[in-house]
């Protein structure tokens, strides 16, 4: 037998003996739907022809204390076809993470001696590069701090999000990184290292 989820709620709510516990599950029904009917509005605003109430909206729900409102803002922002939208939901996804990681592949546009030379490696060792971001400030123009990654330990490295980009460099320049936000929440682009290696790096913010 087939039952809606607010029966199933309502049970589960009704097995004390109290009545109160009927009214708490009706308080709660009511209450999810409020809040439902709140995140179809928040989205429409989102998706909305006005910049200003898209922008004012986005920074009211990561500004608040509902952690659901602030995830709903930022998958929004990075979906949306507002490349400023788009720019400050990057902002807040790198801002908010203690970690990155990086999906490596060829770059197949670098000489064929150089794709050799970079399938051996990941033939050797992994295709994932993951970065640990700490330090972080904020500002209106974007996001830096420090990073360290698990190439070869490397450690004091820095990074920097303005745009739809975030670069990224270990120390001594030893491995560096362009990406550029694409569509799915994806960032994507050119990264290298001193030795010749050069990769494309895919990370996924969602």
């Amino acid at each position: 037998m087939n039952f809606s989820v607010p029966l199933i709620l309502f049970a589960a709510l009704s097995l004390s003996p109290s009545i109160v516990s009927a009214q708490s599950a009706a308080e709660l029904l009511e209450a999810a739907r409020a809040q439902s009917k709140e995140i179809e509005e928040l989205k429409g605003v989102m998706d909305g022809p006005d910049r200003n109430l898209r922008l004012a909206a986005f920074d009211a729900m990561v500004a608040g204390e509902n952690s659901l409102y602030r995830d709903i803002a930022v998958e929004a922002g990075l979906a949306s076809s507002d490349s400023l939208l788009r720019a400050r939901a990057l902002n807040h996804a790198i801002g908010s993470v203690n970690s990155l990681v990086i999906t490596l592949s060829v770059d197949t546009s670098a000489s064929k001696t150089i794709q050799e030379l970079t399938t051996k490696y990941l033939a050797e060792n992994r295709q994932l590069l993951t970065l640990t971001l700490s330090k972080k400030t904020s500002s209106a123009s974007g996001v830096n701090g420090a990073l360290s990654n698990d190439y070869r330990g490397g450690a004091g490295g820095t990074f920097e999000v303005l745009g739809l980009q975030m670069m990224f460099s270990a120390p001594y320049n030893y491995i560096t990184g362009e990406l550029t936000l694409k569509d799915d929440a994806v960032l994507t682009g050119p990264v290298s290292t001193s030795e010749g290696h050069r990769f494309i790096g895919t990370a996924r913010l969602r």
